[in-house]
């Protein structure tokens, strides 16, 4: 229930106005506030249900490739994946931000030329940055994989990650449209269509390759990633044609869309070529990062072997276990970019703080929630998905990391929302920096645990910048005692009950996935309780939601303007 603070102040002004405010104007205005709220809160629990469907399948997905390639063939893949992460960020080329701005504003002037032009310039510009990313990773995927990676199995795979580049710059250009749109459900079509053909053909290839050996595994999963984009790029084409119609038909009924177009194209490159730039540098340092580690860990004294397995355990296994309850907030946060661009163009202050506060608030409780949790059930959790001890270290370890990177996440959708992604970026880049300095100078010294210690250490310093830089912005108050303090000491005593419940009856569950089950369930369902009690979550917030589903819209009642509670 807490989650829904974040939508539930997105567009409404303040509950009383300094001048009196007429009935019919009350009736009137409610009703545009509360339409544009359900409108969020759909299209958020759309894309939210969807993401956690997603992660869901995609946590399952992991689970069988690490029994199937073990730790050593994980490590291997991660390391020709993140090769490919770089050549997916110069064909992106930040696209798919300057397309949900620039579209999202020329939407909210009504202007159907100015969305025209900016959809057929993201267009073209996908075009030549994805082709070009494609041309540069085919040409060069051998002096890659033998210089860089210095493992030959990683040619092959690479080179046919690099088809897949081009349908992916222009799926990038329809998720940003359908963003813009507020069209939930055609992303999570998407997702989940292109999520099942990755699984479907990955599991096919593999079963057909596998028995060659580490090289034809890695093969058979960048088959299955080619086959998922190509899939989703014909999908993305077929719903934005028909998008594309409506809307168009739509636009003939209103007066007042022959406006100009002038300058639009200039504006996605000023919102998309400075954030492709300096995604390239990060993403570049973050390569770097990914090929020292075992490198690294090599030098500690660990063998190649040893060195691919940690590697693969850390960044293969815990880390999207961590980020997989992050999926709501995602969905979330995706949906923040176009809405606060829409306030930032039109200068409502007032409805951004709300929405920056209400958004970090919620954030906060629910990352302090799910770190309780994998403190708490580290151990069972790295049993139950991946049989493996070592996994469930570095998920005790790393636990404290999901209230920092959550929290993070959510900053820069609002920075980038508010047009403040150049510093966002930069902060990216310093962070990356840093990352690497501290991976060529520590791993070597005090191998995997300096590792871990410098994933805790960045995600502070990066989200120390950015939420400084949004403070600034949107000079929002901070209660520290009630957003921190107090969800703190609700998630400690909450893992301290759902144990001592556990304890108790240990003799009805095995040690397995129904315990994890319980003890997760039980664990959340008292930190909400905890967090109801000291008042971080208020009964009025159920009272909102509520209103929100009722048939007859409570603002055509009298005193319309006072639907919502004091808060």
């Amino acid at each position: 229930m807490a989650l829904l603070h974040i939508v539930l102040y997105p567009s409404l002004g303040d509950r009383t106005d300094s001048f009196p405010v007429s009935r019919d104007r009350a009736k009137k205005e409610g009703g545009v506030r509360l339409h544009r709220t359900q409108r969020f809160l759909w299209n958020g629990t759309v894309t939210a249900v969807s993401s956690l469907l997603l992660r869901g399948i995609g946590m399952g997905f992991q689970v069988y490739l690490s029994r199937m390639l073990g730790a050593g063939g994980i490590g291997l893949f991660s390391l020709v994946m993140s090769v490919y992460t770089l050549a997916v960020t110069f064909a992106a080329s930040g696209i798919n931000l300057g397309a949900t701005r620039i579209i999202a504003e020329e939407r909210g002037k009504q202007n159907e030329n100015g969305v025209s032009r900016a959809l057929h310039s993201a267009l073209c510009y996908a075009a030549i940055f994805g082709g070009a990313a494609a041309i540069f990773l085919l040409i060069g995927s051998h002096s890659i994989g033998v210089s860089w990676l210095q493992d030959v199995r990683t040619v092959s795979p690479l080179r046919l990650l690099a088809l897949s580049l081009p349908p992916l710059a222009f799926a990038n250009v329809c998720n940003g449209y359908f963003t813009a749109c507020r069209s939930a459900y055609k992303n999570a079509i998407l997702g989940i269509t292109c999520e099942c053909v990755r699984m479907g053909t990955s599991i096919l290839l593999l079963r057909l390759w596998l028995h060659r050996g580490t090289q034809y595994a890695c093969l058979a999963l960048a088959g299955g990633n080619c086959a998922a984009e190509v899939s989703d790029a014909l999908l993305c084409a077929i719903l934005l044609i028909y998008a594309r119609r409506s809307e168009r038909r739509k636009a003939h009924s209103r007066t007042n869309t022959a406006q100009t177009t002038a300058g639009v194209t200039r504006r996605l490159l000023r919102v998309s070529l400075p954030i492709a730039c300096t995604a390239y540098v990060r993403s570049a340092l973050l390569t770097l990062e990914h090929i020292l580690i075992p490198l690294g860990l090599r030098q500690s004294g660990d063998s190649a072997a040893q060195a691919l397995a940690a590697y693969g355990t850390v960044h293969g296994m815990v880390l999207p276990a961590i980020l997989y309850p992050m999926a709501f907030l995602s969905a979330f946060a995706a949906l923040l970019v176009p809405e606060l661009a829409e306030y930032h163009v039109r200068g409502d202050n007032r409805a951004i703080l709300r929405l920056c506060s209400r958004g970090c608030k919620i954030t906060l409780l629910f990352g302090i929630g799910v770190c309780g949790v994998f403190l708490c059930c580290a151990p069972l959790l790295g049993h139950v998905l991946y049989d493996s001890q070592q996994a469930g270290y570095y998920l005790h370890a790393l636990g404290i990391l999901t209230p920092l990177m959550y929290l993070d996440h959510i900053v820069d959708a609002m920075l980038k929302g508010l047009d403040e992604q150049l510093a966002s970026m930069r902060y990216n880049i310093l962070d990356a920096a840093l990352c690497v300095l501290a991976v060529y100078f520590l791993l070597p010294r005090f191998g995997i645990r300096a590792y871990l210690w410098i994933l805790i250490g960045s995600e502070l310093f990066n989200l120390s910048l950015s939420v400084s830089r949004l403070l600034r912005v949107v000079r929002m108050p901070l209660h520290p005692i009630r957003q921190i303090a107090l969800p703190v000491l609700c998630s400690v005593a909450a893992q301290y009950v759902a144990c001592g419940i556990m304890h108790f009856s240990e003799k009805l569950f095995s040690y397995g996935f129904w315990s994890l089950f319980f003890l997760v369930c039980t664990s959340l369902t008292v930190y909400t309780a905890f967090l109801r009690l000291c008042g971080c979550i208020g009964v009025e917030d159920l009272a909102v939601f509520c209103r929100l589903f009722r048939k007859k819209d409570k603002p055509q009642r009298r005193n319309a303007h006072r639907i919502l509670p004091h808060f």
